[in-house]
């Protein structure tokens, strides 16, 4: 994310649809419905939202900046054991990484090293199938569910993308991407 220099960047944290039973299919329809995406886009998810993504990218025409997975899953097996049948109908669970790995400039995987949802093996081997910069950290609360990443993946009013000559015009969207500039700035993530 950049808030300096000549290009700025805006990220999308959409609240999708029907996450208590969620269907990626309908959440891709959803983003590709609200949402424009240009070669300035970085796109923001967590969780299940990693596994939208991986299935958005391949119906986009065009090449984005940067995709952030913060503790992606890559199956529905799940450190405490038990089964999610709502996750498990979500999707059927196949990924194309190798067309999906053209349709970003790059990748950044983050994994919660005391994620107690998502075992380590799944963000390790995303991130290893996208030729992605894996970032171990230690998260304020295990698979970042705190406040911290509420306010910043879970925005009332997702910001727009605007041409790279634009700025921010709301007081949420400039919080957001200056929350995010310094986060990921200090993951050393530029």
């Amino acid at each position: 994310v950049s808030t300096t220099g000549r290009a700025w960047r805006f990220l999308y944290a959409p609240q999708l649809p029907h996450t208590d039973e969620p269907n990626i299919e309908e959440q891709v329809k959803f983003v590709l419905k609200n949402y424009h995406f240009d070669t300035n886009t970085i796109i923001v998810t967590h969780s299940l939202g990693g596994v939208a993504a991986l299935k958005l990218l391949l119906r986009l025409h065009v090449r984005v900046a940067m995709v952030v997975m913060v503790v992606p899953p890559l199956r529905t097996e799940f450190l405490d054991g038990k089964r999610r049948p709502p996750l498990e109908r979500a999707t059927d669970w196949q990924f194309d990484f190798k067309n999906v790995r053209d349709k970003a400039s790059s990748f950044v995987v983050i994994r919660d090293i005391h994620d107690r949802v998502v075992p380590p093996e799944h963000p390790i081997e995303i991130a290893r199938n996208l030729h992605a910069k894996l970032v171990e950290v230690a998260a304020p609360e295990s698979h970042f569910d705190c406040p911290e990443a509420a306010t910043v993946l879970a925005t009332e009013s997702p910001p727009i993308t605007r041409p790279s000559a634009a700025r921010p015009t709301s007081s949420d969207e400039k919080k957001t991407v200056e929350l995010w500039s310094r986060r990921l700035s200090s993951l050393g993530i530029s």
